[in-house]
């Protein structure tokens, strides 16, 4: 067995955290679980995600690129609110919603592909995200 949940605030505003692999046991990851780590530049999430809680990387300023696994249904409110130099992201066939400002003020977003299993987006999911590409396919 292994770690299986990432609790609520584990990490939070841990400022020197530079970059986290997380084990292929661990299936969710709680609210605020990695919010205000300022210098988090990299994540490694195992396949074996299904739930990524509310605000769990609000404030990352430096992560600059996530690639969320196949499991994932949902996107909570404000899950990368604040990542300001977050540029590409890449969503999971199989994710159906897109909670608020999930992705606000992202500012440095480039590119975001959206799977065609999403069938909700919430208000101000993008807000204040000038993305020029958004791919829904």
């Amino acid at each position: 067995v292994g770690v299986i949940k990432i609790g609520c605030c584990a990490f939070q505003n841990c400022k020197e955290l530079r970059s986290v692999k997380l084990a292929n046991t661990v299936q969710e990851i709680r609210g605020n679980a990695f919010d205000g780590c300022e210098c988090l530049e990299e994540i490694q999430l195992p396949r074996t995600i299904q739930e990524i809680g509310m605000n769990a990387f609000g404030g990352c300023k430096k992560l600059t690129q996530i690639k969320l696994p196949t499991g994932l249904k949902k996107l909570q409110i404000d899950t990368f609110a604040y990542c300001g130099r977050l540029k590409h992201v890449i969503l999971p066939e199989g994710l159906e919603e897109i909670g608020a400002n999930a992705f606000a003020n992202c500012r440095a977003l480039e590119n975001i592909h959206i799977p065609l299993s999403v069938k909700e987006i919430h208000p101000d999911a993008f807000r204040n995200c000038p993305a020029k590409v958004y791919k829904i396919y």
